[in-house]
């Protein structure tokens, strides 16, 4: 399996692309961490009008090694960083500076190469993906520090080769790609303690080498990026149980290697970095049939080696990382019809093999 890093970048606000003063003093700045080859996160301020990254780190945080993923709690308090060496590195998040500041504990035990993180909407269970074993760690996240406390019963057989995993907006159910035998296991999730247990007829068939997955806002639609077999699996969620029914004409075509597969936040759009075409697939979900349509102009280029695709709150700009480049592509979206155009500045270089991109509010 491919190590990931991840670096996260902070920046002052003064640094902020095409802008001369910082926030007031008590507001949030907007901040890009990006994962990257080395165990340090860098830390990059954002331009919310633009887009753009600034074009120096000010800060960055020691997570122990290479990270895969990045995650921050619904509540923008807690920033917690999955390595394949180190374990769950886990931190205070400051929403005006970008600071990350250690949380006591840190970092927390994660099974076998930890590849994947999520956290539910309530911000009350973390799960962890090892990417090299065959089970999802499961945690409750203490209000108050943020720690780390083992789940009952965790971790939870999977299937072989977790890489990928995602909680549905309601918060009910786990998604869990096993790329090793092309399936999904799906979870309930048990509210007040967070065990998992199995949704009848788990797991389900997908492509070859699932390696992503996402459920669209609604939380009506999954979808299941093959990386073996350049399409995307689509299905219908059934709300009670958590069930997978295939969506009519699926799977659907993407470019070469998808990677990330991440839905718009309106819930129109789908988006695959492409990591063996170099570009990203875009997609408009049809609301009431989850089918996938390529948007006009799509695939878009990026630059080598795309791994995700990630955007701001708003939903206005979309941030790829590209490992082979050492840069990060940032497009704007437009609202009307997902087309992605690139932003003024972009690509913005990076430290080495940038893999991961989160935006904070």
């Amino acid at each position: 399996m491919r190590p990931i890093v991840t670096i996260a970048v902070f920046a002052a606000a003064a640094l902020l692309c095409g802008c001369g003063e910082g926030p007031a003093s008590g507001s949030s700045a907007r901040f890009a961490y990006i994962s990257n080859s080395s165990s340090a996160l860098e830390m990059r301020a954002v331009d919310p009008g633009t887009g753009g990254l600034a074009a120096a780190a000010t800060q960055s945080a020691n997570v122990g090694g290479p990270s895969a993923a990045l995650a921050l709690d619904p509540s923008q308090q807690f920033f917690y960083a999955v390595t394949a060496t180190a374990g769950i590195a886990a931190f205070r998040f400051d929403r005006v500076s970008g600071a990350l500041v250690p949380i006591a504990g840190s970092p927390f035990r994660a099974g076998f190469s930890a590849a994947a993180i999520a956290i539910d909407p309530a911000g009350n269970f973390a799960f962890v993906a090892n990417g090299n074993g065959v089970d999802v760690s499961a945690y409750s996240i203490a209000p108050s520090t943020g720690v780390l406390v083992p789940v009952t019963g965790s971790p939870f057989f999977t299937g072989p080769s977790p890489l990928a995993l995602t909680v549905d907006p309601t918060g009910h159910f786990l998604f869990v790609a096993n790329s090793a035998n092309n399936s999904v296991a799906a979870f309930t999730i048990e509210p007040s303690t967070g065990v998992l247990a199995r949704v009848p007829g788990s797991p389900f068939a997908t492509g070859l080498v699932p390696r992503s997955l996402a459920v669209e806002p609604s939380g009506t639609f999954l979808y299941v990026g093959n990386f073996g077999a350049n399409t995307i699996s689509g299905y219908v969620i059934d709300s009670k149980s958590g069930a997978l029914t295939p969506i009519v004409g699926s799977p659907f075509s993407t470019g070469g290697s998808p990677l990330g597969a991440t839905a718009h936040p309106s819930g129109r759009f789908l988006y695959t970095a492409n990591q063996l075409s170099g570009d990203i697939s875009a997609f408009a979900i049809d609301p009431s049939t989850g089918v996938l349509t390529a948007i006009t102009g799509s695939p878009f280029a990026a630059d080598a080696l795309p791994q995700m695709v990630a955007f701001d709150p708003m939903g206005l700009f979309a941030y790829v990382p590209n490992l082979g480049a050492d840069n990060v592509s940032v497009f704007a979206i437009d609202g009307k019809d997902g087309a992605l155009k690139p932003v003024v500045g972009s690509p913005f270089a990076t430290t080495l093999h940038p893999a991961f991109v989160l935006i904070t509010e």
